[in-house]
C-alpha cells in the first residue's frame, strides 16, 4: 500500500473523529474530555515522520470534497486548527 493512500486514510479517520467531537453536545462528550482528545490527536500526528505528516496534511485538502457543505471547510482547516507543523523543529 502506498504512503499517499495511507495518509488519506489517516486524514479521513482523524477528520471523522474530529467531526464527531465537534458535533457532539456536552451530554455526549464533556468539554474537557473533547479538548483532551483533540490535544492527543494533535500530539500523535506531530509524532509522525515529518515527510509522512506533510502527506497527511495535504490529504486533508484532498479528502475535503468528500464531506458535505460546511464540513468540507472544517476538514480542509484541520491542520491549521490543531496546529500541525510539517516542518522539523529547529535544532539548537
Amino acid at each position: 500500500m502506498n504512503s499517499d493512500l495511507i495518509a488519506s486514510q489517516v486524514a479521513r479517520l482523524v477528520a471523522n473523529l474530529l467531526l464527531f467531537i465537534d458535533g457532539s453536545d456536552e451530554d455526549a462528550i464533556e468539554n474537557d474530555t473533547a479538548v483532551h482528545l483533540i490535544e492527543q490527536i494533535s500530539a500523535d500526528l506531530e509524532s509522525l515522520d515529518r515527510s509522512f505528516l506533510r502527506k497527511v496534511i495535504t490529504a486533508f485538502e484532498t479528502i475535503s470534497p468528500e464531506y458535505g457543505e460546511g464540513d468540507d471547510k472544517f476538514v480542509r482547516d484541520i491542520p491549521v486548527d490543531i496546529f500541525l507543523d510539517p516542518l522539523p523543529p529547529e535544532s539548537g
